[in-house]
C-alpha cells in the first residue's frame, strides 16, 4: 500500500504519505475508465506485531474508503503470504 508500503508504517506522516500514493493510483484508475485497483498487503514484520499492522491497514483503508467511492474505484486487498497468521 502506497511506496514500500509506507500505507502501513509506523510513522504517521509515512502512513499518509502512503495513502496520498495510494490516492493518486485511485484518481489515474477512474481517468482510465477502470473500477478496481488491487493492493498487495504483506504480512507484519517481525512476526507478532500483526495487531498494529492490522490496526496501520484499517486506519489508512477508513481514509481511502470514501476517496474510491468518490472517484467510483473500488479497492480489491489481495491475499499475501502470512496474512491469515495474524487475521
Amino acid at each position: 500500500m502506497g511506496r514500500r508500503n509506507a500505507g502501513l508504517a509506523s510513522r504517521e506522516y509515512q502512513r499518509l504519505a502512503g495513502v496520498e500514493l495510494v490516492q493518486n493510483r485511485i484518481k489515474m484508475t477512474a481517468r482510465l475508465d477502470g473500477d478496481v485497483i488491487i493492493l498487495h498487503i504483506p504480512a507484519a514484520e517481525p512476526p507478532g506485531s500483526g495487531a498494529a499492522h492490522l490496526l496501520q491497514i484499517r486506519k489508512s483503508l477508513d481514509r481511502l474508503e470514501p476517496f474510491a467511492r468518490r472517484h467510483n474505484v473500488r479497492i480489491a486487498l489481495e491475499n499475501m503470504p502470512g496474512m491469515t497468521t495474524w487475521f
